[in-house]
Parts: structure tokens; C-alpha cells; sequence
């Protein structure tokens, strides 16, 4: 292509101002026509929401499922009614992926710790879905504060997505969670699951390993501990 040829092009591709904007307010309506169709389809989720959490709760649903082949997986006790094996259930059951099993779950976590007046304003679970973090992160208990911020910038009408995401960084901001602070508490989740991990490997070698095993396990620890600690004090006197 020359240089004449690519002139061509560009000249043709130029957009008066009308022409500009006139693509634009079409832009924008398409926007807002996948807007109107990601509300109609979230219409009556929360009340699924709420019968998705029913059925797990009444546990039923595990007596229909196979026993694990194995009591444990890497030394953790397998818990027969966790929520990935209801999510294979459901997946069985009525073809709803894991993923979407999750969200419902969690969507229904979070309006039970909202008012009965802040559950008007909620349009469906596409709505909630950036607070899951707080339920990962530990923090429901900041779910109805975050909730009332996304109501206020919704002005009056029901939040949506945006309205969500933007109330918990205003949230999070406020707080004074920043970076730093996201992974301090990153670190600290992290520690916490370790411990447990830890314990319940500790558990597996009490339960199946010998005597010896056992006292094995506790000397190379305490060895572990005395490294580190002569580890920690010859950096700190450097």
C-alpha cells in the first residue's frame, strides 16, 4: 500500500463533529441495551440465591454424593459437605457451573447481613458480587456500611455493579486500606490457612505415623526454630 493509498484511507475515516457524537449516543445505547439485558437476566437471582442456600444448608444433597475415596488429601481431612462438593452436586443436578454456584452462595451470605430497607435496593446478585471480597478477605461485617455507600451513589435508583465496585474502593479508602495494608492482610489470611494446614498435617502423622514419626516431626521442628531464631539475631545485630 502507498503512502497516496494511505492518505486515502485516513482521509476517509476522518468524522465530522456530528458524525463523532452521532457514533457515540449509538455506542452509548448499545451500552445500555446489554445494561437492560444483564438486569432482566439477573431478575430473580437473589430469591435462587436463597434456595441455593436452603438446599445446602439442609445437607441432604451429601448422602447423594459418592464417599470420598479418601479420608484425607495431602494430609487435610476432607469435609464431605464442602462447598465445592455441593457445587458438583448442583452441577449434576441442575447444570449450574461451580463458579455460578459460588456467586449465588455468597450473594445470599451478603443480603443476610443487610437490612430488610438496604435488600429493596439490591437488583439481583450482579449487584453484590464485588462485596464476595469482603467474605474472602474476612470483613462481612462492613458489608452494610459498604452497601449504604453504593446506595448513595446510585442517587435514588437501584446500585448496579459500578455503583458497588466504586463504594468499596471509596470504602476501602476511608479505612485507610491501602496497598500496604492489602497485603499485610493478604499475609495474615495466608498465615492463618498455613497454621491450619500445618495442623492438620500434624494431625494425619498423630493419627497414622509411629512413635518414631512422631518424635522425628517434633525434633526437626524445633531444629527449624533454632535455625531461625539464630537466623534473626544475626541479622538484627548487622
Amino acid at each position: 500500500m502507498t503512502a497516496t493509498d494511505h492518505a486515502a484511507l485516513e482521509a476517509a475515516a476522518q468524522l465530522d463533529d456530528a458524525e463523532f457524537n452521532a457514533a457515540l449516543a449509538r455506542l452509548r445505547k448499545y451500552r445500555e441495551q446489554l445494561e437492560q439485558a444483564g438486569q432482566q437476566a439477573d431478575e430473580g437471582t437473589l430469591e435462587c440465591a436463597a434456595n441455593l442456600t436452603k438446599v445446602f444448608e439442609d445437607r441432604r444433597w451429601v448422602d447423594q454424593l459418592p464417599t470420598p475415596k479418601k479420608a484425607h488429601h495431602r494430609g487435610r481431612p476432607i469435609d464431605p459437605a464442602s462447598r465445592s462438593r455441593f457445587a458438583k452436586w448442583v452441577k449434576a443436578e441442575i447444570d449450574l457451573s461451580p463458579s455460578y454456584c459460588y456467586r449465588l452462595l455468597n450473594a445470599d451470605q451478603l443480603q443476610r447481613i443487610l437490612s430488610p430497607k438496604a435488600k429493596e435496593s439490591i437488583s439481583g446478585e450482579t449487584a453484590l458480587r464485588p462485596l464476595s471480597k469482603l467474605i474472602k478477605q474476612n470483613r462481612l461485617a462492613e458489608a452494610p456500611v459498604v452497601w449504604q455507600r453504593a446506595e448513595e451513589l446510585a442517587d435514588g435508583e437501584a446500585p448496579t455493579v459500578t455503583h458497588a465496585r466504586k463504594a468499596l474502593a471509596d470504602h476501602d479508602k476511608a479505612t485507610g486500606r491501602t496497598p500496604a495494608t492489602k497485603r499485610q492482610g493478604y499475609a495474615q489470611r495466608t498465615i492463618r490457612e498455613s497454621r491450619k494446614k500445618a495442623v492438620d498435617y500434624f494431625d494425619y502423622v498423630l493419627q497414622h505415623g509411629s512413635k518414631e514419626d512422631i518424635q522425628e516431626l517434633l525434633a526437626e521442628l524445633d531444629q527449624r526454630y533454632t535455625e531461625f531464631e539464630q537466623y534473626r539475631l544475626g541479622k538484627d545485630a548487622s
